[in-house]
């Protein structure tokens, strides 16, 4: 019996080839794991936003007022905006069929 590659069993070149597969696999996620693993490099705005969310207290009380915020209280609004065009907000249900009479 002469042992050449037409006599090995196609599960050992299966199990080869996963065996690769999951090799390459691995070597590629511990490069991109490195990559992720430098904090530095990367923008935690967002994770540094939710925790400082976590900790702040909701609103009690909001007072309304054109001058500027009282002792020991802190501005809500800090900047105005106007919108993109002088005009009115009117709430109107008629554009399908419900509101008017």
């Amino acid at each position: 019996m002469s042992g050449g590659p037409g006599n090995v069993p196609k599960r050992v070149y299966c199990g080869l080839l996963t065996q690769l597969i999951v090799l390459v696999t691995g070597i590629v996620l511990t490069m991109q794991m490195h990559k992720v693993g430098v904090i530095s490099d990367q923008n935690t705005n967002t994770v540094t936003q939710v925790s400082d969310d976590w900790t702040t207290l909701p609103f009690t009380k909001i007072v309304v007022t054109d001058d500027k915020c009282a002792l020991g209280t802190i501005p809500v609004f800090t900047r105005q905006w106007a919108g993109t065009e002088m005009g009115c907000l009117v709430n109107k249900l008629d554009w399908i069929g419900y509101g008017s009479s």
